[in-house]
């Protein structure tokens, strides 16, 4: 009898890793994002707490210098955050397209496991009518009649 194999196996296999590696992808572009979303962040707060020095002056002399440095540091930090936000924006489109990339990659492999799974049924279908036959002629031939010479001998 023969023994169930899926002729498309290397296939579903190739999608599978193809599967596998479009989720890396999308994965690294979901680090990316959160990395940029932190520091984006980390620069926010570090502007925040400039412009509150700045809002408080300590007691005693004004330096102008350390101001106009303060201020123009400010301006740089604040010029880190609308790249980063650039940034972001373009790994969000990354992530969407990579997400319709890697939904398809599921979609096709989905369909190759489908297919298996059909064949498996019909082949399962087929052994199980196999058997019932092989069972039937077995019932058959044990429960046949026996030759019409070992009959016994009947009323003329």
């Amino acid at each position: 009898m023969k023994k169930f194999t899926f002729n498309l196996q290397s296939v579903l296999d190739h999608r599978m890793l193809l599967e596998e590696r479009e989720q890396e992808k999308l994965l690294k572009i979901q680090q990316e994002i959160a990395f940029a979303e932190a520091n984006r962040q980390r620069l926010r707060n570090e502007i925040h707490e400039l412009r509150l020095q700045m809002a408080q002056p300590e007691p005693g002399e004004v330096h102008v210098e350390k101001v106009l440095q303060v201020t123009r540091y400010i301006g740089k930090l604040e010029a880190d955050v609308v790249a980063l936000t650039r940034k972001l924006a373009q790994l969000e489109q990354e992530q969407r397209s990579q997400s319709q990339v890697f939904l398809e990659a599921r979609r096709k492999r989905e369909v190759l496991e489908n297919l298996k799974d059909k064949n498996l049924n019909q082949y399962q279908r087929e052994l199980s009518a196999m058997e019932q036959k092989l069972l039937d002629e077995l019932s058959a031939v044990k429960f046949a009649p026996q030759d019409e010479q070992n009959l016994p001998a009947g009323k003329h």
